[in-house]
């Protein structure tokens, strides 16, 4: 598929989606019934709802980057197209405290299909490679070739590895297949975090983990790494695993981290850091953590 066409399509799609939701505009009403009464409304409805991947560029802060979406209703390029970055307020804030940095490195944990990955390796000059783990088999395919349409072999290292609180083997389930479970049937390996850090000699400085309910683990995994690391960002899922959010805001402070609430992470209008109320503890999902060393 070539890019030309790849771009002629999706901008189609968002024109006609767009004149959807703002046909009672007088500008755009009487286009948007006559496509409706010729048919091509639902003709791209049909076809949009139907994709099963599409390749589109991005450009956010700077980077100029291409990426392939396959995941169900196409949420990065969705997201994108609305907003022009996937969970703007982290990423406004992963670059603000990458912006100015050589040197570093970060590891994304719960890569999907690489979003944050080529990301941080577009902003960071001059620095480390960027850690990037994915366990899931079909989400590391596309991560890897959004890794490589990019040509960031040398800028990132992708893992398929799940990360835990001890080796072993692990299935991927649950919703969108993201869901990690320990079984020795399992046909990918786990291993801590601490461990691959040993392996591998590396510090990491920023951290972001978003793995749909393993976060405890993996946290317990890492106690060395956490008592180094300078930015943790911890998306919370609570009592899968036996870890509540509770427990997970007492691993990093344990670690001698400050923890806070970053509010509205997939919002614009989100991203303030404020302290975490008792109520935020209670069986809640999506909740995203941040813990910094002052």
């Amino acid at each position: 598929m070539s890019s030309i066409f790849d771009k002629v399509r999706y901008n189609l799609l968002w024109l006609i989606r767009k004149a959807g939701r703002l046909k009672n505009t007088n500008f755009l009403k009487p286009a948007y019934y006559i496509s409706k009464k010729l048919g091509l409304v639902k003709l791209f409805n049909t076809h949009y709802s139907g994709l099963k991947e599409i390749t589109f560029n991005i450009n956010i802060l700077g980077a100029k980057l291409r990426m392939i979406d396959r995941t169900p209703n196409l949420i990065y390029f969705k997201f994108y197209k609305r907003v022009k970055a996937y969970e703007p307020a982290l990423t406004k804030r992963i670059h603000n405290l990458l912006k100015n940095q050589n040197n570093l490195t970060f590891v994304d944990i719960g890569a999907h299909l690489g979003y944050f990955s080529i990301l941080t390796a577009s902003w960071i000059k001059d620095g480390k490679p960027v850690y990037s783990f994915e366990p899931n088999p079909d989400f590391f395919k596309t991560l890897s070739e959004n890794i490589a349409i990019n040509n960031l072999q040398d800028k990132i290292r992708p893992y398929q590895l799940a990360l835990s609180n001890k080796k072993g083997k692990a299935k991927m389930g649950g919703f969108d297949a993201r869901v990690m479970n320990e079984d020795e049937a399992g046909d990918i390996n786990t291993i801590t975090f601490d461990q691959f850090c040993e392996n591998e000699g590396i510090e990491p400085e920023i951290i972001k983990i978003d793995v749909h309910g393993a976060e405890g683990k993996i946290l317990d995994g890492m106690p060395k790494v956490l008592k180094k690391v300078s930015h943790v960002f911890c998306e919370t899922h609570d009592k899968i695993h036996g870890f509540t959010v509770e427990d997970i805001v007492q691993k990093l402070k344990d670690a001698g981290l400050n923890v806070f609430l970053f509010t509205e992470h997939r919002k614009i209008e989100g991203g303030n850091i404020v302290p975490i109320e008792n109520a935020d503890l209670s069986n809640h999902d999506d909740l995203m953590l941040y813990g910094r060393r002052d």
